[in-house]
């Protein structure tokens, strides 16, 4: 699920830096003895899922890197938002030079501990993020939509994508129509 950007940019660059990195094509037995084995962590899917029209779904493979001690370097999309934040969780990629991230991922490759979440921010982030937490949260959802299906009336609707994007799009050319000579017609 990488994007071209880390496979076919990133990756050779780290290469030719002289970094040792380890890219994975399919399924894997046991990812917390990759991630135990591993100091950086690259994960960017951003491109993967817009591309199929669909969020990431929980972003967990970044978060058991974490958890695992690694340093994390990701696209900062969807769930990954919920967590991740730039310079103290996780550290973003992808999004300004690739010189940029290629030295940001050699010196964390060479001193990890610097880069690493502080041990309060990391267990306050799994604490979040435990089983018991998302149960809770999930069980205050449930409650909220229960209440709604009490209420009665009509459910609101939003336009879809489709739509908002053809309305945009109408209104664009309407501002350029509107620039012409002898318009808005009166």
């Amino acid at each position: 699920k990488s994007s071209p950007y880390v496979l076919h940019q990133l990756v050779p660059a780290l290469r030719q830096a002289g970094l040792v990195v380890e890219v994975q094509t399919g399924w894997v037995d046991d990812l917390v003895d990759l991630f135990n084995r591993s100091t950086v962590y690259l994960y960017d899917s951003a491109e993967y899922w817009r591309g199929r029209g669909v969020t990431e779904g929980f972003g967990l493979p970044p978060l058991e890197a974490l958890a695992c001690g690694c340093v994390v370097f990701s696209s900062l999309n969807h769930a990954l938002a919920d967590y991740g934040d730039p310079g103290h969780t996780l550290h973003q990629i992808g999004c300004g030079r690739l010189l940029f991230d290629v030295e940001r991922i050699q010196a964390a490759a060479a001193s990890p501990q610097t880069w690493r979440p502080s041990r309060d921010r990391l267990e306050a982030l799994l604490r979040e993020c435990s089983e018991a937490a998302l149960l809770e949260r999930w069980r205050d959802a449930f409650a909220h939509l229960d209440a709604l299906e009490a209420v009665s009336g009509s459910y609101l609707n939003s336009p879809t994508t489709w739509r908002l994007r053809l309305q945009q799009l109408f209104a664009r050319l309407q501002r350029v129509v509107n620039r012409l000579p002898g318009w808005p017609c009166k």
